[in-house]
């Protein structure tokens, strides 16, 4: 395979040529060109039939200003045949200059380009290329796994056009038939678009390139005017019951357009939610937490609007309030139905079980677990309970969520589970990230703390326990097959080197274990 070729000139040693091969780079920002050579010429050998070059790179950094992986593949193959006649294969980022995989590419020489050749090559580079633990960057696993995938070249979107050309168009409302307008005005109309009616009513200033009018200060249309809407909400405790005059407000906002808006008996678009429509726009009855919407007063300015909305004279009437999870436990207000899940006998759990764990906090979870001997989960029992606010929102989904956060240690054993969602009179909360995944491993790590508390074992080697199995169901009653979970589970704890970690540190503190101790010296005589 043809080289790059460097001319090189001295004044006293004179010219020399300098291949860019495997032994061009010499160190980190060394070449075999010397010190006091100039660059006369560069020569590029021209590409041959059956020759296909590309080039890769992963661009995530951290520590550095580089490309975490690049590649090039240059191949050469036989001609009318997809059998390798000549590779060549350079990696950046796996050293502190550019590396060929030689012994991969003479390897995968002669071979057919195909799924054979491509588990050759991975398993090839994987023993040639490695990287010190601390190279530069901070991502050493990451870049030792990046050297193998771009092989092959054609298996990735990288190969295409990155950009595909942005689409143009164009919309004609005045067609011509033979260089004349249509006369008819019927026929005029058929097969020509219309034009939208607001396309029509849009202010000058937004078709000026369009028009190529010549608009100036003085000839701008006046802007429509602005409908402000001040809110009026609730700022005292709730649940209350309002008593409201808004003819107060419609005096105050004597303009040309005010508007007072409350909730009419007739109305069915006050009701509003994001899956069940049990929110109102304006308070209907009773306000149900604070900050509830009551009404809006529109008008055209915003002075005017606010100073009506003031003027609203509201008197409420006390009512019973929820606020705590303990509250709606007391009151019985959850939103119904309470939905269970369940599976098996809980109670012959409990007594086939080497060991029980009760505990009750409402802000996480109650119930109790049992488990066996050896720290296997065979019986959880939960009881959850959500403070949804006052409305539904997205919490069914969020406790649901939550509920199959457990994998196995729920969907592999005997449980008895309750989702309860409390109906209180705070500000309904929507659902954010985690969307009750966190608090359901939360659930989980806290059994698993605590059983690995009770036997004297770390908590590693209880969730290694619990960990799904081949054959194993999910929650949604998939079968797992071809699962590969324990061996990245071995292979992080390896990497990581987690138990001679924990053994230097406990290590450590015998002897130099930090401590805060107060002292009083005694008054001396």
């Amino acid at each position: 395979m043809d080289q790059v070729k460097l001319s090189n000139s001295t004044v006293k040693e004179g010219s020399r040529t300098v291949h860019m091969d495997q032994h061009f780079f010499t160190g980190y920002r060394r070449t075999v060109v010397r010190p006091a050579e100039v660059l006369v010429s560069v020569e590029l050998p021209f590409s041959r039939p059956f020759q296909v070059v590309r080039a890769f790179k992963t661009s995530r950094r951290r520590e550095d200003d580089i490309s975490v992986v690049t590649a090039t593949f240059n191949v050469t193959f036989e001609p009318e045949t997809s059998r390798v006649h000549d590779l060549k294969m350079a990696f950046g980022g796996m050293g502190p200059t550019t590396v060929l995989a030689l012994s991969t590419s003479n390897a995968l020489q002669g071979r057919l380009w195909g799924e054979e050749l491509l588990q050759t090559a991975c398993s090839s580079l994987a023993a040639e290329m490695t990287l010190d633990p601390s190279a530069p960057g901070g991502m050493s696993l990451k870049q030792q796994g990046l050297k193998v995938e771009p092989v092959p070249p054609e298996c990735l979107s990288a190969t295409e056009v990155f950009h595909p050309p942005a689409p143009s168009s164009a919309q004609l409302y005045q067609v011509h038939s033979c260089g004349r307008p249509l006369r008819s005005k019927v026929r005029g109309r058929v097969g020509r678009p219309l034009v939208h009616v607001s396309a029509q009513q849009q202010p000058q200033e937004k078709l000026f390139t369009a028009t190529t009018s010549n608009l100036t200060k003085t000839n701008l249309p006046e802007p429509d005017p602005q409908l402000p809407s001040p809110r009026q909400t609730t700022v005292s405790k709730a649940p209350l019951r309002p008593t409201y005059c808004p003819s107060t407000a419609l005096r105050l906002a004597p303009c040309r357009r005010s508007f007072v808006f409350f909730w009419l008996k007739t109305s069915q678009d006050n009701w509003t939610g994001p899956i069940v429509y049990d929110e109102t726009v304006f308070a209907q009855r009773e306000v149900t937490c604070v900050g509830h919407v009551i009404g809006a007063v529109v008008a055209e300015t915003q002075a005017d609007a606010q100073r009506a909305a003031k003027s609203v004279k509201i008197e409420y009437e006390d009512l019973p309030a929820v606020i705590t999870i303990e509250d709606a436990i007391k009151a019985q207000s959850f939103y119904q139905p309470i939905r269970t899940i369940q599976n098996g006998d809980l109670e012959a759990g409990f007594q086939q079980s080497h060991h029980i764990l009760e505990g009750s906090g409402l802000t996480v979870v109650s119930g109790s677990r049992s488990f066996s001997e050896s720290g296997r989960v065979l019986a959880p029992g939960c009881d959850y309970y959500s403070n949804v606010g006052n409305s539904m929102d997205l919490s069914l989904s969020v406790m649901e969520r939550r509920s199959v956060s457990h994998g196995k240690l729920i969907f592999d054993s005997k449980h008895s589970r309750s989702r309860h969602l409390c109906r209180t009179n705070l500000p309904s909360n929507t659902a954010f990230r985690g969307f009750g995944g966190p608090q359901g491993m939360l659930v989980c790590e806290d059994w698993i703390q605590n059983i690995a508390l009770k036997l004297g074992r770390s908590a590693e080697e209880i969730r290694e326990l619990n960990l799904f199995s081949e054959g194993d169901r999910t929650p949604y009653n998939q079968v797992l097959e071809g699962l590969t979970l324990r061996r990245c589970w071995t292979q992080c704890l390896d990497r990581v080197k987690i138990h001679e970690r924990r053994d230097q540190i406990q290590e450590f503190n015998r002897y130099q274990s930090p401590a805060h101790i107060p002292l009083a010296p005694p008054i001396s005589l």
